[in-house]
């Protein structure tokens, strides 16, 4: 009599060729789902991460933008006190009665074409 092959069961071989170590229980649909839900998992958490960078960058830019305002008004502020100061030394001599009647007559005379010019290119806007 010839030797009879220790030959594993069909099935105990396909169950073996796709489980791939896993306990033969475990349906591939839920293996699937498992691994659904873990990536899901890993998705929200890398969402949140995202949402808190984004959150601080805003945060830091309204920061920026805030210190930015201050600076220009304190910059604006402090170039108007030192025009300020030329102008008022530039001036600083005695004016008389025949400069000013002066200034006055041909300020009166440019008003017409200052208005003019206001209306042509500065109104339209």
């Amino acid at each position: 009599m010839a030797k009879a092959k220790n030959k594993p069961h069909p099935a105990e071989s396909k169950s073996d060729d796709h489980s791939h170590g896993a306990s033969p229980s475990v349906n591939p649909l839920e293996k699937i789902k498992e691994k659904e839900l873990e990536l899901r998992g890993k998705y929200l958490e890398i969402k949140k991460q995202g949402e808190l960078i984004v959150a601080e960058a805003r945060k830091k830019a309204s920061e920026i933008r805030r210190t930015a305002a201050e600076r220009a008004a304190k910059e604006a502020q402090s170039y108007y006190e030192g025009e300020l100061i030329k102008i008022r030394g530039e001036n600083s001599g005695p004016v008389n009665d025949k400069e000013l009647v002066e200034v006055k007559k041909t300020g009166d005379k440019n008003l017409n074409q200052a208005r003019e010019f206001l209306i042509r290119n500065i109104i339209p806007l």
